[in-house]
C-alpha cells in the first residue's frame, strides 16, 4: 500500500532544501528544534462517525422513554461511550502548535 503524501510539494522543497544546506542535522535537533518554537508531535483523537444504524438507535430509545417522569430519569446513569474500530490503518502523526486542536490547525 502506498502512503498517501500530504505535505504540499513547496512545503516538501523547503524542507528538503533546509536538510541540503545542514545535511549534518539529525532527528533530536529537529525535534529541539521544533519544541523551541512551541510545535509538539501529536497523535490525534480520532472518533469514530456515527452511522445511520446508531441514529436510528437515538430515536428508538427517545421514543421508547420519552413520556417518563423525573423519578425514573433520578435512578437513570448515563456514560460516555468507548469505541473502538474494527480496522486500523495505523496513526496519524502530526506537528501542531502547542493549545492549538487539530481542528484549529487545519479548518482557519
Amino acid at each position: 500500500m502506498k502512503i498517501k503524501k500530504t505535505t504540499p510539494p513547496t512545503e516538501r522543497a523547503a524542507i528538503i532544501a533546509a536538510i541540503r544546506n545542514n545535511p549534518f542535522s539529525n532527528r533530536v535537533a529537529t525535534r529541539e528544534a521544533l519544541h523551541l518554537a512551541g510545535i509538539q508531535h501529536r497523535v490525534p483523537a480520532i472518533k469514530e462517525r456515527l452511522t445511520d444504524q446508531h441514529h436510528s438507535g437515538h430515536l428508538q430509545f427517545v421514543q421508547q422513554y420519552v413520556g417518563k417522569g423525573l423519578e425514573f430519569w433520578s435512578r437513570v446513569v448515563f456514560t460516555d461511550e468507548k469505541t473502538f474500530a474494527s480496522t486500523n490503518h495505523g496513526k496519524i502523526h502530526l506537528w501542531k502548535p502547542n493549545r492549538l486542536t487539530y481542528y484549529q490547525v487545519h479548518n482557519d
